[in-house]
């Protein structure tokens, strides 16, 4: 089976993969606020597929949960408990501050409200991902019985949403990239596989057909679609250059920042916003940036674990 390719390499390597798409995110991040030259700023805005990556990850890992347990119930607890608890407990200060300073509504902030309504919110992400979990039954039923033009219909309307919904297009748009993942996790979970010669002749001109179709456009919708493709192109790319490798120190680090995916995304932005008010230096800022995200992200986690794990016991 060497000869072909194993969609089931997207499960074994999940969590290091997770690791990856929040570095791209994290050095896409840590960049947007920094002088450096337009070289360099091309190459971190690429980092924006690493959400892209993460979602369709994420909806390989959703089917595989639905799959072992049909029980919604357990399904939501599980996510929802992964998440809110997170979520209130980074974001709320973020949110605290910015009533202080900006006479905003708390409670409208942080319920997505402000920006359902259009407002600005830097965790877009949770309020997209959240969508996603409360999609994921419709979606994953329409997958397993392979209703491939509802499917086609769902994403279209989301892009047409996305192409007139404002600062939402950001949460809408994205949602097709999900339901790709849940789609792919069908071939997953199956363990289909696919000879490597089609598979990167496959791969080749798709990335080509990206190059010279779809140049980088002031729509954003077409700019989502791009950047669906080239997480695709990637995960391809990282997960063939995974499987070639043996156990080692790599993987076990992207295996690690794999677990605080949640707590490094909700943490790096305050943190960039401090030392960029605080420091004059680009490279320190970045530096700093990147090893503080990191290291308050893995106490959070250990901290807010500990927290649920004593809720548990009472």
């Amino acid at each position: 089976m060497k000869d072909k390719m194993n969609f089931s390499l997207l499960s074994t390597y999940r969590q290091e993969l997770m690791g990856v798409s929040i570095l791209l995110i994290l050095l896409y991040h840590i960049f947007i606020p920094l002088p450096v030259s337009n070289t360099i700023k091309f190459f971190t805005e690429q980092g924006r597929i690493g959400v892209d990556i993460f979602l369709i990850l994420s909806g390989i890992g959703l089917y595989f949960s639905l799959k072992d347990n049909s029980s919604l119930l357990f399904f939501y607890k599980k996510r929802f408990i992964r998440i809110l608890p997170t979520y209130f407990l980074l974001a709320s200060p973020y949110f605290l501050y910015k009533t202080y300073t900006k006479h905003t509504n708390f409670f409208s902030e942080i319920s997505f409200l402000t920006a359902i309504r259009g407002g600005d919110n830097p965790y877009y992400f949770i309020e997209l991902i959240l969508l996603c979990y409360l999609l994921m039954p419709f979606i994953y039923r329409m997958v397993e019985k392979d209703y491939i033009i509802p499917i086609f219909l769902l994403c279209i309307g989301c892009y047409f949403l996305g192409n007139i919904s404002g600062y939402n297009e950001i949460v809408i748009n994205r949602i097709p990239v999900f339901i790709i993942g849940v789609v792919i996790a069908k071939y997953v979970y199956n363990k289909y596989t696919i000879p490597h010669f089609i598979f990167f002749c496959s791969f080749l001109l798709i990335l080509s057909c990206l190059v010279f179709f779809f140049p980088f456009s002031s729509n954003m919708t077409i700019n989502r679609i791009k950047y669906s493709i080239l997480a695709l192109c990637f995960l391809t790319i990282a997960v063939t250059i995974l499987s070639s490798l043996k156990e080692n120190r790599i993987k076990k680090e992207l295996r690690f920042l794999g677990g605080i995916t949640l707590e490094i995304y909700m943490i790096n932005f305050p943190i960039i916003a401090i030392l960029v008010r605080l420091f004059n230096s680009t490279w320190g800022i970045a530096i700093l940036a990147f090893i503080l995200s990191i290291f308050f992200s893995f106490v959070s986690h250990k901290f807010i674990n500990k927290i649920l794990n004593i809720s548990r016991l009472l």
